[in-house]
C-alpha cells in the first residue's frame, strides 16, 4: 500500500541510480519480460509509474509499466493476456515487488500531467517528474477522512465473507453465492471507481476511490477482492 508508507528522500536505489535514472539491468530485465507475452516491435512507448517512480515505496511495492501499443494494436486484443501475466505474478529477481504491465492503445502526445510521476523506460527520460519528497506530507494525516471510510467498508467485507463461509459449512449454497455475488458486484463498483479517477481525474492516484482500493488490496481481504473481480468479469459481465 505504498499511499500509505512513510516517505523516503530518494527513490528506489533497487531501481534507479544516483542520476536519477532507470539502471539500465531493470529496463532491460522489464523489456524481456514484455517480450514474453507483447513483441517489442509493436510498443509505442513503455512509461512506469505509480509508486516505482516517487519516494513513497515498500518492499513489496508494484512496479507497474503502462504498455502503450502502436496504432492498430487494440485493448480488446491485449488486455485479458495482459491481465493474466500480471495475475502470475511477477516478481522482480530477488524481492517481493510484483512487475504490472498495463496495455494502452495508441494516443498520440498522451498528457501524462495527472500522474505522480512518470518515465519513458526506452527514451530514458523523465517525462514527469516524482513528487518532491518535501511535498508528500504524512500520509496518515492527509488520507484520514479515506482512511475512515476504508476501515468501514472492510468492517462489512469481514462481515459478509464470515456470513458467506458460515453459510457453506452448513450447506447453504445457494445463500453463499448470493453473498460472493453481492461482493462481486460492490467489487467491480470500487474498480471501476478508480478506473474512472485516473481516467479523468487530476492526480487520481490520490483521488478517494484509488485509496478506497489500495486500503482493500493490502488487507487481508487481498484475495478475496481479487477473485471475486475476476468472477464477476468471468460470469456476471463478460463483455
Amino acid at each position: 500500500m505504498s499511499l500509505f508508507d512513510a516517505p523516503v528522500p530518494y527513490l528506489s536505489p533497487l531501481l534507479w541510480d544516483e542520476h536519477k535514472q532507470l539502471k539500465p539491468e531493470v529496463k532491460v530485465y522489464l523489456v524481456k519480460l514484455l517480450e514474453e507475452i507483447y513483441p517489442v516491435e509493436k510498443v509505442h512507448a513503455m512509461v512506469m509509474l505509480g509508486s516505482s517512480v516517487g519516494y513513497q515505496y515498500s518492499a513489496t511495492s508494484d512496479i507497474d509499466t503502462n504498455v502503450m501499443g502502436r496504432k492498430g494494436e487494440t485493448f480488446d486484443r491485449w488486455h485479458t493476456i495482459f491481465k493474466k501475466f500480471n495475475n502470475r505474478p511477477n516478481l522482480f529477481p530477488g524481492t517481493q515487488r510484483p512487475i504490472n504491465f498495463f496495455f494502452q492503445e495508441y494516443i498520440p502526445d498522451t498528457d501524462w500531467s495527472n500522474s505522480l510521476g512518470a518515465y519513458d523506460i526506452l527514451a530514458n527520460k523523465w517525462i514527469k517528474a516524482p513528487i518532491s519528497f518535501e511535498h508528500i506530507g504524512d500520509p496518515i494525516v492527509k488520507y484520514e477522512r479515506e482512511i475512515a471510510y476504508g476501515k468501514m467498508l472492510l468492517s462489512m467485507i469481514e462481515s459478509q465473507v464470515k456470513r458467506a463461509k458460515e453459510a457453506n459449512a452448513r450447506g447453504d449454497k445457494d445463500t453463499a453465492h448470493r453473498i460472493y455475488t453481492e461482493l462481486a458486484i460492490q467489487f467491480k463498483q470500487i474498480e471501476n471507481n478508480r478506473k474512472d479517477a485516473y481516467k479523468y481525474g487530476h492526480r487520481p492516484a490520490l483521488h478517494e476511490y484509488n485509496i478506497i482500493y489500495k486500503l482493500i488490496e493490502g488487507s487481508e481481504h487481498h484475495d478475496v477482492f481479487k477473485k471475486l473481480i475476476d468472477y464477476y468479469d468471468s460470469e456476471i459481465d463478460p463483455l
